[in-house]
């Protein structure tokens, strides 16, 4: 199948991807393979697939909760969730996958991953593998890797608007939450305050680490 030409700039494909899923399985999760339940974000499968491409490249295979269990995906569904993803990241150029069929008669999709030459950001920021995990990349990192590569200087400006956006639309909802509070005068509402304006500040908290600043 030709790259979804529904998704803007993004280029990937669905191919078919000669992989036996059982043997993979039996060898674990390692620096180069993830198992994704089918149930998981489309951001969750971004940054895997940002983690491999800043790294060393890798497969995931979506539908496998661990080396011997295989929850199955239905395609469809499976597809519309990485095609989700996919939007999420500055570059899936380094992406393809394939929705196979295993021999208890499952699918598995399979998303193979190559190394990339730029960085990859997806909407949280930009990471890497290391053995099993993936971790945000250090603000070291990025800026050696940026410093050479101008494709990846504009993947961080897409990235750092994406976030700017995001911290506007949490103020004005900090603003609306405290103005409803402001309406009750009850110990209870002044209470409810002080959780919102903890729970959001974390959560602002939580959106500038993503990307490492």
């Amino acid at each position: 199948m030709a790259p979804n030409a529904g998704v803007k700039n993004q280029r990937y494909s669905e191919c078919t991807l000669e992989i036996d899923i059982i043997e993979m399985m039996s060898h674990g999760e390692n620096q180069k393979v993830e198992f994704l339940r089918a149930d998981v974000s489309p951001l969750i499968i971004a940054k895997v697939v940002s983690a491999f491409a800043n790294t060393d490249g890798g497969t995931i295979l979506l539908g496998v909760s661990n080396s011997s269990t295989i929850d199955g995906v239905d395609p469809d569904a499976a597809r519309s969730k990485i095609e989700k993803a996919l939007g999420m990241l500055s570059s899936s150029d380094v992406v393809s996958f394939d929705i196979k069929q295993t021999r208890i008669v499952l699918n598995v999709a399979v998303i193979r991953v190559e190394k990339s030459d730029q960085i990859v950001f997806c909407d949280s920021g930009a990471y890497i593998r290391s053995g099993e995990k993936i971790r945000v990349m250090h603000q070291e990192e990025i800026r050696s890797l940026v410093g050479s590569s101008s494709g990846s200087i504009d993947a961080l400006s897409g990235v750092l608007e994406k976030q700017t956006l995001m911290i506007e639309a949490l103020e004005k909802t900090i603003s609306s939450l405290k103005g409803e509070v402001a309406e009750g005068n009850s110990l209870k509402s002044k209470i409810k305050d002080h959780s919102i304006g903890g729970i959001v500040g974390v959560v602002v908290g939580i959106a500038l680490g993503a990307i490492g600043f």
